[in-house]
């Protein structure tokens, strides 16, 4: 998929996958990964409030911080590295707008950002030292609680970046707007569905785009595929089809296009044998360094 080296799932999680209990228990794990990465992972000023005013929006960062260096002979000190000098790409991961109605794929984000923090793997080394990774870990923190999919107006989030607007959608908008000059080019949008649906890749791209979308879907069905052989021999489930996301339904991927940015939702099975956060990962890494190599058309 356009990279040095492609990132297929070894299923090392798969005897402890859990699910977050809470809101309060994704941000501690988040937080735990500051701590034990911090020249690679941090927090960021929280992005505003939910609907509900009692919930923080909390937004992480994922890659290598940049040196300061002389400038100079004399020891004048400057950051010949500053990002508004030498942009690398910037890759927004939105991880569960459907709060605890999707938890599988909130888990399966944390785990992306965790492996990639971890492995010492050439594909992990690409990404944290070529790219910047901005992460929402949990954008309907009232949801999750709450044990529901909207937001505490009742509202389907994942139908309201374009009209209602409701101020969760708001914090991701202004997010987007911040980084769109910092060198933004795609947005992933974490989703999960039930196991009886087999999983799919969803965007609304300009023509120009979608045989882009179209080989990207085909090569991540067959990681997909070959992967899950290793849990389960005999199964022949299908995993992704691509569908082509006509008329404008308010969901973040058509929000992308209308600011011309790259942007995908996807969606996998929530358990697949209790193995879907650990497929969810392996699609997120994948789609990263998809969207981080493309050049355009």
């Amino acid at each position: 998929i356009g990279s040095p080296t492609q990132y297929v799932t070894n299923w090392d999680d798969k005897d402890k996958l859990t699910i977050f209990e809470n809101v309060a228990s994704i941000y501690a794990a988040y937080d735990e990964l500051v701590s034990q990465y911090p020249y690679y992972f941090r927090r960021n000023v929280d992005l505003g409030m939910d609907a509900s005013g009692t919930y923080p929006i909390r937004h992480y960062t994922l890659g290598m911080i940049t040196p300061s260096v002389t400038a100079d002979r004399e020891g004048k000190k400057t950051n010949q590295w500053d990002d508004l000098k030498f942009p690398r790409k910037r890759i927004l991961l939105n991880c569960n707008i459907h709060g605890y109605g999707e938890k599988w794929c909130c888990y399966g984000a944390y785990l992306t950002c965790k492996e990639i923090l971890e492995s010492t793997e050439p594909w992990a080394v690409f990404i944290k030292n070529n790219f910047i990774l901005e992460i929402i870990p949990e954008p309907n923190p009232w949801g999750y609680d709450n044990k529901t999919t909207t937001n505490v107006n009742g509202k389907n989030l994942n139908r309201t970046y374009l009209s209602d607007v409701q101020a969760e959608n708001q914090c991701i908008i202004n997010l987007i707007q911040d980084l769109i000059p910092k060198g933004l080019c795609g947005i992933i949008d974490y989703h999960n569905t039930g196991d009886s649906t087999p999983g799919y890749f969803v965007a609304k791209p300009s023509y120009k785009r979608w045989n882009y979308y179209a080989v990207l879907a085909a090569q991540i069905e067959a990681i997909c595929h070959e992967s899950f052989k290793v849990l389960s021999p005999n199964s022949e489930r299908n995993f992704f089809h691509l569908w082509d996301a006509t008329g404008n339904h308010g969901q973040l991927h058509h929000y992308a296009d209308t600011v011309d940015l790259l942007g995908c939702t996807f969606e996998v099975g929530s358990t697949y044998y209790n193995n879907g956060a650990i497929l969810s990962k392996m699609i997120g890494i994948n789609l990263i360094i998809a969207f981080g190599t493309y050049e355009g058309e």
